[in-house]
């Protein structure tokens, strides 16, 4: 006879593994940037680094932390990156885990306020968590989710969502209306868009204290409003303004472009659905955007017929804050980033921001779809079609999905480019052509690269001392078919070099650098510069084409001035350079010159 314990353990565990199916999507994007982290600075990051050394060195001050960082506030940002730097001696490869974790508040929000939408049915539930969850760790959103500098970017969404909640979960609790206020100014203060969160949770601070009277309640909600405007205005100019464009006309001459205004919205709106298949992605993005935004008037409408029905606005208003919260990111993106090209709205980072409006058209559907009446036409109509665009929804997901794992990798090929170079910080200038650089000259990573080093927070990376051949590992020689140099090119005081740095045969991987040398008659080989393997973004995706065209998608070329060779009769050779291990392995074909 089995025990009542045990049948009690198999009859919960359909639900268990229900609900473990329904966060998946959390713990499979968790499993897959684990290993992508790279503990160090990564491009814009080392904007933050400089004014860590200002700190270090007693010039910077706390006006100096909430002024504004590239047109943007980033308070909270800096203050967590510097604590990285500092209390967990540089390893910044824990931010892209706080992304994560910021994620998964998130999603602990959304469940806190969706929770009434299955009440009895818990496999509803489970549905909705898993589209939900879909959205929220969508891998659509490529390097935000390994790039150290990005993590910031979590911190408005996960802000307003947390403060939702709190005021939804909490209904006339002084502490939950005291958090969710400093919730918002931690929005504020973190990204250009966050004011948005302070100004959107408006109309839930007036439901929020609905058993007071009117008068109080008006009166509540103009200080949380004056609050809010004051800590946007602080964030923005109060501690050093944003810097101007020198376009005054900026909003008119958007006006007048409303077709293109609107091609680039529906881009950010439907970029985590309509990137990563065959169809050209402007074209579907915007599609897809185009689809959210119809089931959003659909929505709207029945609402508007349904609003005299008891507790159906209440019940919607989180989730048409959400869904605004998506759609003012993406209308403030389009408005700082219109001018520059339509690709600027196809950058993975600006997910983060847009992912909300998807995610609140979502659950403003499933909540119209059980609050509509039994004869209602939004309920007829998502029975009849509800499973098809469901279905269409996980699948779009999918596929982009598997688009941002191939440019997560991508990317971290990328940041393991970035920590090899740092390695030669001491020998070998960090050239703007290797290393995309954003500061003041083009010696200040060098610099601060020594910086840290020096203070034990240039993590998993050990310097160069010296550049001669002999202080490497030599590995074996790469095979010919894959690896070699072409002949350098000298033309106009310039030696033009280039060549493919194919690994093995499998084509699945590439060198940290590759290294190039110089060795005079009777002299030692010493290094002279490097180049950066050329790595497409498509690398990943097209393993047949890898082989077919090797130079493409293998090759390496750096141009660099004659100056940087010694005089007379030199061998110009090249080495693919790994940094774990510091190994040099050669690539075929070395050259003689006369300089």
């Amino acid at each position: 006879m089995s025990s009542p314990n045990r049948n009690t353990f198999l009859s919960r565990l359909p639900l268990v593994a229900g609900w473990a199916l329904a966060w998946s999507p959390a713990l499979v994007i968790l499993i897959l940037l684990l290993p992508l982290r790279v503990p160090v600075p990564f491009e814009d990051s080392w904007a933050y680094v400089k004014q860590y050394r200002a700190w270090w060195e007693g010039d910077y001050g706390w006006r100096d932390l909430l002024a504004p960082h590239n047109n943007h506030p980033s308070a909270v940002g800096k203050l967590l990156y510097f604590v990285a730097l500092h209390w967990l001696g540089g390893n910044v490869g824990v931010l892209p885990l706080l992304a994560w974790i910021f994620s998964l508040i998130i999603s602990l929000a959304v469940f806190v306020i969706a929770r009434p939408l299955w009440s009895g049915r818990p496999a509803r539930g489970m549905l909705l968590m898993f589209c939900a969850n879909l959205t929220i760790f969508t891998a659509a959103q490529g390097h935000s989710w390994v790039w150290d500098f990005i993590f910031q970017n979590f911190i408005p969404g996960t802000a307003f969502c947390a403060a939702l909640a709190w005021l939804w979960k909490k209904p006339g609790s002084w502490l939950a209306f005291a958090g969710a206020a400093f919730l918002s100014l931690v929005a504020t203060f973190s990204f250009g868009t966050g004011l948005l969160a302070g100004l959107l949770l408006t109309p839930m601070v007036w439901l929020h204290f609905r058993e007071k009277p009117a008068m109080v309640r008006g009166v509540i909600t103009l200080s949380w409003l004056a609050v809010m405007a004051l800590g946007a205005w602080l964030a923005l100019a109060g501690f050093g303004s944003a810097t101007h464009t020198g376009d005054e006309s900026r909003v008119g001459s958007l006006l007048e472009q409303p077709v293109l205004l609107g091609r680039f919205s529906l881009v950010l709106l439907g970029y985590l659905l309509g990137n990563g298949t065959t169809v050209e992605p402007g074209l579907l993005c915007a599609v897809m955007g185009l689809g959210l935004v119809g089931l959003l008037l659909g929505c709207l409408f029945r609402l508007w017929q349904l609003r005299k029905e008891p507790g159906v606005f209440q019940a919607a208003l989180p989730w048409l804050l959400i869904t605004l919260f998506g759609l003012g990111n993406a209308a403030l993106i389009s408005y700082g980033r219109l001018r520059s090209s339509l690709i600027a709205a196809m950058a993975p980072r600006y997910v983060t921001f847009t992912l909300f409006f998807a995610l609140g058209v979502l659950m403003l559907a499933a909540m119209l779809a059980t609050r509509d009446t039994p004869s209602g036409w939004f309920r007829f109509f998502t029975r009849r079609v509800g499973a098809m665009l469901l279905g269409g929804f996980i699948a779009m997901h999918v596929v982009n999905w598997n688009h941002g794992w191939q440019h997560m990798k991508w990317e971290h090929e990328r940041m393991k480019q970035d920590r090899a170079m740092l390695s030669f910080a001491r020998v070998l200038p960090l050239d703007p052509e290797v290393m995309w650089q954003n500061l003041d000259h083009k010696d200040l990573t060098t610099q601060l690269a020594v910086f840290l080093e020096e203070h034990g927070r240039l993590k998993d990376v050990r310097m160069v001392k010296e550049t001669g051949i002999d202080a490497f590992r030599k590995g074996s020689a790469l095979p010919d078919k894959w690896a070699w140099m072409d002949a350098p090119l000298v033309q106009d005081a310039m030696i033009h070099l280039g060549g493919a740095c194919g690994v093995s045969k499998d084509m699945v991987s590439l060198p940290d650098l590759v290294v190039i040398t110089a060795q005079p008659d009777k002299l030692s080989e010493n290094l002279v510069s490097f180049a950066l393997p050329r790595q497409p973004f498509d690398f990943y995706e097209n393993e047949w084409l890898r082989r077919l065209h090797v130079a493409h998608y293998f090759g390496w070329e750096r141009t660099l001035p004659v100056a940087r060779f010694p005089k007379g009769h030199l061998t110009i050779r090249a080495y693919g350079y790994w940094a774990r291990g510091k190994t040099m392995r050669p690539l075929a074909r070395e050259h003689v010159l006369q300089l």
